[in-house]
């Protein structure tokens, strides 16, 4: 029975909690070689064990993690100038894709060095990304020991094949998290172009890391946890009498609705197999429970807060035949 859950949930993992990349993407290398370039390098294997543990993380209402791109560097300068800000000035202690420890502005301004002369460059000032830089991150609380680690599993298994890299741990903050640098012209010679799939299957990645490290963490998207926002059209937002921001309330879409029926059918199937299916139709539940709250409150909220039509107002002029 246990295969038969492992099929069910392989079945509906891709139409509930992720979208699959594109496996290859033509890419033109600096030599200008036209290649078709696997797009998850060393990504996770989305196993029925890791959707099992997504699931279970989402009904617990496990910690969402957070992984965003936060700049980059158009040449050295700007890396330069990015190393020395998350290394503060050299005291804090770089560590790079080949395990070095990075300490020291002089060094730190070296590690800038050694990218710009390294395999096919960098210039020193240039007009597109040289290098990306991302940012991890995870609640207040979170033990901020497994959360470097996690991101050192996280860069490796994602960069550490493919292109240089520099990550740091900050603690100044009360939530942790790690400035993660990337230079963007891998050693095949393509550059690094990540999309929004990209971004959730790091977020992905970076989620099975923690969990590997004993902290529970999740990476679903919006969508699978009802919790989507509706954005203000320009003609609503500058309509005299409303006020900037209002109306940002969040809204039932026609695919959330799906997404409820599917939950439906996944735990129907789940609860049909044996304990362990039973359990997890259970989780998945309760999942949809929470999304069909939501959007029942998200849907009187709107109905409570759309403005009403205003008729024109009436004219307190006469006609002109009535006029004296």
């Amino acid at each position: 029975m246990a295969v038969i859950v492992d099929g069910v949930l392989q079945e509906w993992g891709e139409r509930l909690f992720y979208r699959t990349p594109r496996k290859g993407r033509r890419c033109v290398t600096v030599t200008g070689t036209k290649i078709v370039k696997d797009q998850r390098p060393g990504s996770v294997v989305r196993s029925p064990r890791v959707l099992k543990s997504a699931i279970k993380a989402v009904a617990r209402k496990a910690p969402e993690v957070m992984v965003k791109i936060s700049g980059a560097g158009k040449g050295v300068a700007q890396l330069r100038a990015h190393l020395e800000y998350i290394s503060r000035n050299g005291k804090l202690s770089l560590e790079t894709d080949d395990a070095q420890q990075v300490e020291g502005r002089s060094a730190v301004r070296d590690l800038a060095e050694e990218w710009k002369h390294g395999l096919f460059g960098m210039p020193e000032e240039g007009r597109r990304r040289e290098s990306l830089n991302i940012v991890l991150s995870m609640p207040p609380g979170t033990d901020r020991d497994a959360v470097r680690a996690a991101a050192s599993e996280f860069a490796k298994q994602q960069f550490g094949n493919d292109r240089p890299y520099a990550f740091v741990a900050h603690h100044d903050e009360k939530h942790p998290y790690v400035h993660l640098c990337v230079k963007v012209l891998g050693r095949d010679g393509t550059r690094l172009n990540p999309r929004k799939a990209d971004l959730q299957l790091w977020r992905e990645q970076f989620a099975e890391s923690l969990r590997a490290n004993g902290i529970e963490a999740s990476a679903t998207p919006r969508m699978s946890r009802g919790t989507r926002r509706r954005t203000v059209s320009q003609a609503r937002y500058h309509r005299k009498g409303i006020e900037a921001g209002k109306g940002q309330k969040k809204k039932a879409y026609p695919s959330e609705e799906s997404q409820l029926a599917s939950y439906a059918k996944l735990a129907k199937q789940l609860a049909a197999t044996d304990r362990e299916g039973a359990q997890l139709a259970l989780d998945v539940t309760r999942v949809a429970s929470r999304m069909a709250g939501v959007q029942e409150h998200l849907k009187k909220e709107q109905s409570r807060n759309t403005p009403q039509e205003r008729a024109p107002a009436k004219s307190h002029e006469k006609p002109d035949q009535e006029r004296g």
